[in-house]
């Protein structure tokens, strides 16, 4: 959840390596510079916080409906000083990376998948100007050309 005002402020205040090694002594004085002219990010902040928080009960959504999150007390205060819940929960719950064993009786579970096969390619589009001149914009063809 990064504002642009955040991310702005932290490429502000952020040090290169190359200014980092570029002697020890400057690059301490910019360490302790940037440090000390740091202002809160979330200050300068023009937006609003939005809590996207689903709460974990029954009705959590799941992948084929059946109760989201079941809680069963296993400690209680009086018997043994702290409250702790056991929690049943269906893995299709919430986000997660969906293993080709859940569709194939031979599938792959996720600890055998290759962290490379989670990476894709990616291109950001700048549609800034485009969105700015009409609100109801959209991706076409000659922007994914550009």
């Amino acid at each position: 959840m990064c504002h642009a005002c955040v991310i702005d402020s932290v490429k502000s205040n952020m040090l290169t390596r190359r200014s980092l090694f570029s002697g020890a002594a400057a690059g301490a004085a910019a360490i302790a510079m940037g440090a000390a002219s740091a202002r809160p990010a979330l200050a300068q902040s023009s937006g609003r916080v939005v809590d996207l928080t689903h709460a974990w009960d029954g009705d959590f959504p799941t992948f084929d409906g059946k109760p989201g999150i079941l809680y069963e007390p296993d400690k209680v205060m009086d018997r043994d000083g702290y409250q702790l819940w056991k929690l049943t929960i269906f893995e299709h719950s919430g986000t997660h990376i969906d293993a080709p064993l859940h569709f194939s009786a031979d599938g792959a579970s996720v600890d055998e998948l290759p962290a490379a096969s989670l990476i894709c390619p990616l291109c950001v589009l700048d549609l800034t100007a485009k969105a700015a001149e009409d609100a109801n914009a959209m991706v076409e063809p000659a922007d994914i050309e550009a």
